[in-house]
């Protein structure tokens, strides 16, 4: 089976320079791209059993509070006041405050606050987009909505990609995430996501992870028919454009790229651009030209092979 995407002419360059762009989240046009819904950094009964479990005993609190003080004697060297003079009155101030920091983490970790829930997100959101980057495709090359809204209104082109290509599969082993294309599925309902289940090792925690988070969209999407593959920006080879945000450039091989399909509007001098792009040069000699065109009785493209 193929896999498509929808360019505008800018994008020429991509077949030019064999390079492909693999695109942060927050630069889609779906607001809730990789946004779960983030249930809690744990599962509350794993929480309250953390807690109990690492409660302080007297001897350690005795010790943490001795340690305190002699760092303030140190400071203030004309206090000479020995610990177990302060120490009754230290230890009134620590047990009114203890329920105080327990309850402090105990927010945190199930994001009930909302301010700790926001710093939560915002933080786990903005270093998933600083190091991942998505390629996104489709199954179908006629979808009129998408000419639309990826192709400037019909006026750019679709690139028809060889799904079997070895491009589309670079993982050194069968449990690697990234460097694979997959497809995705679509929900009405978005996913819940726990960050960490100490029932599961972590690479099944981050297996679970993956799956609810990286491949799953809202059915109003479901139309695009969409497959995606993700790389590490740390890991590209191309050309990183200083933007906002910046541009990561990977490599493509040519030899992935089976035909272009012309938009139904395109411009004629930007058809003999493409049509001279290919005859340019012999890695492009397998590369077929095809042409949408409109139907005369239904609402849909027709897509034909053009002739020389």
């Amino acid at each position: 089976m193929p896999l498509y995407k929808y360019v505008t002419m800018e994008r020429i360059d991509v077949l030019k320079n064999g390079q492909i762009r693999f695109t942060q989240p927050t630069a889609f046009n779906d607001p809730f791209e990789l946004f779960p819904y983030f249930e809690s950094i744990a599962p509350e009964k794993d929480i309250e059993e953390y807690i109990r479990k690492h409660e302080w005993n007297e001897t350690e609190i005795d010790h943490m509070l001795e340690e305190s003080w002699n760092k303030k004697l140190k400071k203030y060297p004309g206090v000479n006041i020995p610990f177990p003079y302060i120490k009754n009155y230290m230890k009134y101030g620590f047990d009114q405050f203890k329920p105080f920091i327990m309850e402090m983490f105990r927010n945190f970790m199930t994001m009930k606050t909302s301010p700790i829930r926001e710093f939560a997100i915002n933080a786990l959101l903005e270093s998933v987009n600083n190091e991942i980057g998505i390629l996104c495709f489709s199954e179908t090359p006629d979808n009129i909505l998408m000419w639309s809204h990826y192709s400037a209104n019909h006026t750019g082109f679709v690139i028809e990609f060889d799904k079997n290509h070895s491009f589309f599969d670079q993982r050194e082993n069968e449990n690697e995430i990234r460097r694979h294309v997959k497809k995705v599925r679509y929900s009405n309902k978005r996913p819940q996501i726990t960050l960490f289940d100490p029932s599961l090792s972590t690479e099944e925690n981050i297996e679970k992870w993956i799956k609810d988070f990286f491949w799953i969209k809202s059915s109003d999407w479901a139309y695009e028919k969409e497959w995606r593959m993700f790389q590490t920006f740390r890991d590209s080879e191309g050309t990183v454009k200083e933007t906002v945000p910046p541009i990561y450039l990977f490599p493509m091989p040519i030899n992935c790229v089976k035909a272009i399909i012309i938009g139904c509007r395109v411009k004629m001098k930007d058809m003999e651009t493409l049509r001279n792009l290919l005859k340019s040069d012999s890695k492009f000699s397998h590369i077929i030209m095809k042409k949408a065109s409109i139907d005369e009785r239904q609402y849909k493209l027709n897509i034909n092979e053009m002739t020389s």
